[in-house]
């Protein structure tokens, strides 16, 4: 399974992919993307036979909490897990990328 196809079961047909940001979260590395309703981490396995698989799968609504320490993004959830996305480029990117989406009614 690709990773498109992975991203694209795990959102709403109505939805729509926005960005993706290359990273690690909790030190497993794959790709942040942001849609338009919903918050995903997709990790990614393998070296020559790659898998993927759908770490976690949010609507903004879930997300109670952002906060930024250099290159690592940490996301509290409404049920008080933290998550910590460390980016390959701008974290600063990837924060206001995703606080314009949580505040953007859907």
């Amino acid at each position: 399974m690709s990773k498109i196809s992975e991203i694209v079961k795990s959102v709403d047909p109505n939805d729509e992919m926005l960005k993706t940001y290359p990273g690690e979260l909790d030190r497993k590395y794959g790709t942040l993307v942001l849609s338009k309703k919903r918050l995903l981490f997709i990790k990614e396995e393998g070296f020559l036979k790659k898998t993927y698989t759908t770490m976690i799968n949010h609507s903004y609504e879930e997300i109670k909490k952002i906060e930024r320490n250099g290159m690592r993004l940490a996301f509290t959830d409404t049920k008080d897990n933290v998550f910590v996305f460390k980016s390959e480029g701008s974290a600063l990117v990837v924060e206001n990328s995703l606080r314009e989406l949580i505040k953007t009614p859907q």
